[in-house]
């Protein structure tokens, strides 16, 4: 149900596409991701928009700016990802929104499975 949910927040939210405004030094990815794995675990001040953005660095800085210590960025994006995804299906489960979801996606599979 996670990896549904962080494929949803890749390509539905337009993530992709902020990645491509991020443009951090190296110096920056560690300086923020020891400041961020500091924190702990409790995201709940973080607004979405910030999650995504720390997301965003976290991924760029670890695929393209300091890949030797990518475990680091790596680990801390998932947790922010997770975050998000988790918010989404709160989001979509008391609107009523996930069992819709859910139906769809089912007709849409049983679609593919009579081809």
């Amino acid at each position: 149900m996670r990896t549904l949910l962080s494929i949803l927040l890749l390509t539905g939210m337009g993530l992709a596409q902020d990645w491509k405004n991020v443009h951090p030094t190296k110096d920056q990815c560690r300086a923020d991701v020891s400041a961020w794995a500091n924190e702990g675990v409790d995201f709940s001040p973080l607004g979405v928009m910030e999650l995504q953005r720390r997301f965003a660095e976290m991924a760029v800085c670890g695929q393209q700016v300091d890949r030797e210590q990518g475990h680091r960025y790596y680990a801390l994006a998932i947790l922010y990802k997770d975050e998000t995804a988790g918010r989404m299906y709160r989001f979509l489960s008391r609107h009523g929104e996930w069992v819709k979801f859910l139906a769809e996606d089912g007709e849409r599979q049983n679609r593919q499975e009579q081809q």
